[in-house]
Protein backbone atom coordinates (compact mmCIF):
# COMPACT_ATOMS: atom_id res chain seq x y z
CA UNK A 1 0.00 0.00 0.00
CA UNK A 2 2.80 2.80 0.97
CA UNK A 3 4.47 2.13 -2.37
CA UNK A 4 1.49 2.49 -4.54
CA UNK A 5 0.63 6.12 -2.71
CA UNK A 6 4.11 7.15 -3.35
CA UNK A 7 4.14 11.05 -2.42
CA UNK A 8 0.67 11.02 -1.11
CA UNK A 9 1.62 9.47 2.13
CA UNK A 10 2.92 12.74 4.09
CA UNK A 11 -0.72 14.02 3.09
CA UNK A 12 -1.95 11.10 4.37
CA UNK A 13 0.08 11.20 7.83
CA UNK A 14 -1.64 15.37 7.89
CA UNK A 15 -5.35 14.09 6.95
CA UNK A 16 -5.36 11.30 9.58
CA UNK A 17 -4.05 13.89 11.81
CA UNK A 18 -6.67 16.13 11.18
CA UNK A 19 -9.62 13.96 11.30
CA UNK A 20 -8.35 11.99 14.78
CA UNK A 21 -7.68 15.89 16.45
CA UNK A 22 -11.61 17.04 15.18
CA UNK A 23 -12.96 13.86 16.62
CA UNK A 24 -10.96 14.75 19.92
CA UNK A 25 -11.84 18.33 19.80
CA UNK A 26 -15.66 18.41 18.90
CA UNK A 27 -17.35 14.84 19.04
CA UNK A 28 -17.69 14.31 23.11
CA UNK A 29 -16.71 10.33 21.80
CA UNK A 30 -15.85 8.11 23.83
CA UNK A 31 -14.19 6.03 21.25
CA UNK A 32 -12.73 6.44 17.84
CA UNK A 33 -11.83 3.24 15.47
CA UNK A 34 -9.69 3.64 12.58
CA UNK A 35 -9.47 1.46 9.85
CA UNK A 36 -7.02 0.53 6.67
CA UNK A 37 -7.98 -2.11 4.62
CA UNK A 38 -7.48 -2.96 0.29
CA UNK A 39 -9.85 -4.86 -1.05
CA UNK A 40 -10.85 -5.03 -4.62
CA UNK A 41 -8.18 -2.53 -5.96
CA UNK A 42 -9.57 -0.21 -3.46
CA UNK A 43 -7.67 1.26 -0.34
CA UNK A 44 -10.43 2.07 2.44
CA UNK A 45 -9.56 4.31 5.05
CA UNK A 46 -12.31 5.56 7.67
CA UNK A 47 -12.22 7.43 10.98
CA UNK A 48 -15.20 6.95 13.40
CA UNK A 49 -15.81 7.84 16.20
CA UNK A 50 -19.71 7.48 19.07
CA UNK A 51 -19.45 10.91 19.73
CA UNK A 52 -22.05 13.92 18.98
CA UNK A 53 -22.03 14.00 15.12
CA UNK A 54 -22.10 16.39 12.00
CA UNK A 55 -25.10 15.36 11.09
CA UNK A 56 -26.72 16.17 14.81
CA UNK A 57 -24.57 18.95 15.62
CA UNK A 58 -24.93 20.95 11.60
CA UNK A 59 -27.37 19.07 10.41
CA UNK A 60 -25.59 17.73 7.80
CA UNK A 61 -22.61 15.48 6.42
CA UNK A 62 -21.37 18.45 4.42
CA UNK A 63 -20.90 21.47 6.62
CA UNK A 64 -19.55 24.46 4.36
CA UNK A 65 -17.46 26.12 7.79
CA UNK A 66 -14.77 24.47 10.00
CA UNK A 67 -11.16 24.54 8.99
CA UNK A 68 -10.57 21.35 9.72
CA UNK A 69 -12.86 20.29 7.31
CA UNK A 70 -11.90 22.28 4.66
CA UNK A 71 -8.50 20.85 5.46
CA UNK A 72 -9.06 17.13 4.92
CA UNK A 73 -11.11 18.10 1.90
CA UNK A 74 -7.98 19.61 0.40
CA UNK A 75 -5.74 17.09 1.67
CA UNK A 76 -8.06 14.46 -0.20
CA UNK A 77 -8.37 15.41 -3.28
CA UNK A 78 -4.61 16.05 -3.72
CA UNK A 79 -4.55 12.42 -3.13
CA UNK A 80 -6.75 11.45 -5.39
CA UNK A 81 -9.07 9.98 -2.54
CA UNK A 82 -12.93 10.08 -2.65
CA UNK A 83 -14.11 11.62 0.67
CA UNK A 84 -17.42 10.91 2.49
CA UNK A 85 -19.11 11.54 5.81
CA UNK A 86 -21.45 9.55 7.04
CA UNK A 87 -23.07 9.01 10.54
CA UNK A 88 -21.36 6.59 12.77
CA UNK A 89 -22.80 3.44 14.11
CA UNK A 90 -26.63 3.14 15.15
CA UNK A 91 -26.77 7.26 13.83
CA UNK A 92 -24.48 8.21 16.39
CA UNK A 93 -20.97 10.06 15.40
CA UNK A 94 -19.51 10.28 12.43
CA UNK A 95 -17.36 8.06 10.06
CA UNK A 96 -14.96 9.71 7.73
CA UNK A 97 -14.35 7.43 4.93
CA UNK A 98 -11.57 7.60 2.28
CA UNK A 99 -11.53 5.69 -0.76
CA UNK A 100 -8.82 4.90 -3.10
CA UNK A 101 -9.08 2.98 -6.45
CA UNK A 102 -5.30 1.76 -7.31
CA UNK A 103 -5.85 0.99 -11.24
CA UNK A 104 -6.49 5.37 -10.80
CA UNK A 105 -3.71 5.89 -8.46
CA UNK A 106 -0.94 3.73 -10.50
CA UNK A 107 -2.30 5.45 -13.70
CA UNK A 108 -1.99 8.96 -12.06
CA UNK A 109 1.34 8.20 -10.95
CA UNK A 110 2.55 6.83 -14.23
CA UNK A 111 1.32 10.31 -16.11
CA UNK A 112 3.26 12.35 -13.42
CA UNK A 113 6.38 10.47 -14.60
CA UNK A 114 5.48 11.43 -18.48
CA UNK A 115 4.92 14.59 -16.91
CA UNK A 116 8.58 14.86 -15.80
CA UNK A 117 10.37 13.02 -18.78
Amino acid sequence: VKARIGDRFKNLFWLLTEAIDNAIKHSEARWLQIKLAEKDSQIMLSVTDNGEGLVRKAGSTRPKQGKGLQAIRILSQSMAANLSLDKGPRGYGTSLNLRWDLDRLEIADLEKVMEEV
